[in-house]
């Protein structure tokens, strides 16, 4: 039987997921673990200078926490079964650490009074992904304190194309990417997309498409 564990508490939870490391990787420091699970524990919170505690009831902390074990819990009993091929200590801490940073993508800066975190759903993941691509390189960095007082979100410049039938939805997805610097070109529909795509005439660094749209779809227009 799976042992109890508060889920609300992230010393409790991190506590539970070095155990389970320590097996798998008896001869490894769980370093990076205590300093991932103090950080999330700040950015969820409140306490990070750029960002305001998670204002969602479902995509906060507990809710990451239990991914967290969930995930530690899952390799574990992949180690037992002996399954191969065996994962290194490293690929763990980075899978620890993509399913702990996976909702931070909802987080809002403190200068942002309009609505909640759930605006940005739509492109929550890729705020998610530019939060990790600042934070894991420092989370390998010796010898350092927790990191929540240092991070900032990157600033985007590429040239990105948001191709949704849904007003509404377009609306908040070119939002929030232009909120994170991004040049933000949008569309209706994919035959829409190849009309704008052709007058912008430069490069264009990502496709952000809906698959099923009136016309042409979101794969077909990749393909194009």
């Amino acid at each position: 039987m799976l042992a109890s564990i508060d889920t609300r508490s992230a010393p409790a939870v991190a506590a539970a997921v070095k155990a389970h490391f320590a097996e798998i990787f008896p001869t490894t420091a769980p370093d990076l673990i205590d300093t991932l699970f103090c950080d999330v524990d700040a950015f969820f919170g409140g306490r990070h200078p750029d960002y305001q505690a998670v204002d969602l009831r479902y995509h906060d902390l507990e809710h990451t926490l239990q991914a967290t074990l969930c995930f530690a819990r899952l390799i574990v009993g992949r180690h037992r079964a002996g399954a191969t091929p065996a994962l290194t200590a490293r690929q763990f801490e980075l899978g620890l650490a993509g399913v702990a940073l996976h909702d931070t993508g909802y987080l809002k800066l403190r200068s942002d009074t309009k609505g909640t975190g759930a605006k940005y759903t739509y492109t929550h993941v890729l705020r998610s992904c530019a939060f990790a691509a600042v934070y894991l390189p420092r989370l390998d960095e010796p010898a350092e304190p927790a990191l929540a007082e240092e991070l900032t979100m990157p600033r985007g410049r590429e040239t990105v194309l948001v191709v949704e039938d849904e007003p509404s939805l377009r609306e908040v997805a070119t939002r929030g990417l232009r909120d994170l610097g991004y040049q933000v070109l949008e569309a209706a529909d994919g035959y829409d997309a190849l009309r704008v795509a052709d007058r912008f005439g430069g490069p264009i660094h990502l496709l952000l498409t809906d698959v099923v749209m009136p016309g042409l779809g979101g794969r077909k227009l990749a393909d194009r």
